[in-house]
């Protein structure tokens, strides 16, 4: 079980074209000075921050330039996941390049957004359950792997155990071309079965479409 924080924290909101879940991990680049501050001060108090997808539509690029300025003229949804960042580089251009892993997934409220731009919520963390297969089957397993051989997801490797089912699940999610509404909805489950048998579904469907065209 990932590490949460107390009932109702009040904690930095960072809105994006994506979803974060448990135990995913999540390359960003930071260069507005609300999010540089942000992350600073996670790192200096050792706080999460939350990541919540938002409700416009987008590309999905995770380019902090275009989702900081979705964030702060259009809303977001309640239910996101507390980020970690567990590693980070700052370039000589003053970019700030992170990488944060999902730890328990929030439920917000009380959204307020500061002189600056940043927003706050009170977050109180959501349970999970439900079992999982005893193994992770290997079609899924495969299919993470060729996912995270691009440029852009290779490094995630490192940082990903293919033998851990929940996190094979989640990563599915985040990375497939799936809608933005079935990204959240499969967030929002609370019972990781419902969860595994949604990315199953959104599997086939995806293959009769290839099959298709």
């Amino acid at each position: 079980m990932p590490d949460t924080v107390a009932n109702n924290s009040r904690l930095a909101v960072f809105p994006l074209n994506t979803v974060l879940l448990p135990g995913c991990v999540l390359p960003l680049r930071i260069f507005e000075s609300r999010y540089l501050d942000m992350v600073s001060a996670s790192l200096r108090d050792g706080k999460p921050f939350v990541i919540v997808q938002a409700r416009a539509d987008g590309s999905g690029d995770q380019d902090v330039a275009d989702s900081g300025d979705i964030a702060s003229s259009l809303h977001f949804f309640n239910t996101g996941c507390e980020a970690e960042v567990v590693d980070f580089d700052r370039a000589d251009d003053g970019v700030l390049s992170i990488l944060v892993r999902g730890r328990s997934r929030v439920q917000l409220s009380e959204s307020r957004q500061q002189s600056n731009g940043l927003w706050t919520a009170s977050a109180d963390p959501l349970p999970e359950w439900g079992a999982l297969p005893d193994d992770t089957v290997p079609s899924l397993r495969d299919l993470l792997n060729q996912l995270l051989q691009h440029d852009q997801t290779k490094r995630l490797l490192d940082w990903i155990s293919l033998d851990d089912q929940e996190a094979v699940m989640n990563h599915l999610v985040m990375l497939l071309p799936l809608s933005k509404t079935l990204k959240q909805a499969l967030l929002e489950a609370d019972d990781l079965a419902i969860r595994w048998q949604g990315i199953e579904d959104a599997i086939d469907r995806l293959e009769a479409q290839g099959a298709a065209s």
